[in-house]
């Protein structure tokens, strides 16, 4: 039985989570400054910048080379995260903008964004084991006789 094949909440919890991240779903999330030289394209690259008129706005891309359309874009960096969170436990290679991880409300770092991630889908798959035991035992006929 692999790493995977485990219940994620049936895990010890990890010393590292971005390697806990990265051994389980198969991915590498990093955050960087280093989001425009080509390197990181096809990634799945969660970016801040500003707007003309100051407004921090927040957007994913694959390709920094490419523009993104306006309409694309969010104010509030915590809009994105259903996306990232999905991202990584899609096995996306992840980057994350170091401005738009400070956006985030979790710390900021690879390793508090990949805890928040780990200890959500901990939290998921213990509920579904939970009711997946309730509904076996739904299933069980008792003879009364």
């Amino acid at each position: 039985m692999s790493y995977a094949d485990t219940p994620i909440h049936e895990l010890p919890q990890p010393d590292s989570y971005v390697q806990a991240i990265e051994d389980y779903f198969g991915t590498e999330v990093i955050v960087t400054d280093d989001i425009y030289s080509g390197k990181l394209k096809g990634w799945a690259i969660y970016i801040t910048e500003e707007s003309m008129d100051g407004t921090p706005m927040h957007y994913i891309t694959q390709d920094t080379s490419k523009c993104t359309y306006l309409a694309n874009m969010t104010t509030d960096a915590q809009d994105l995260w259903d996306e990232l969170e999905s991202d990584i436990k899609g096995g996306y290679k992840v980057a994350i903008y170091t401005w738009f991880a400070d956006e985030l409300n979790n710390g900021g770092t690879a390793e508090d964004i990949c805890e928040e991630v780990w200890d959500y889908a901990c939290d998921t798959s213990r509920i579904d084991a939970e009711k997946n035991a309730k509904l076996n035992l739904s299933n069980i006929e008792v003879d009364e006789s």
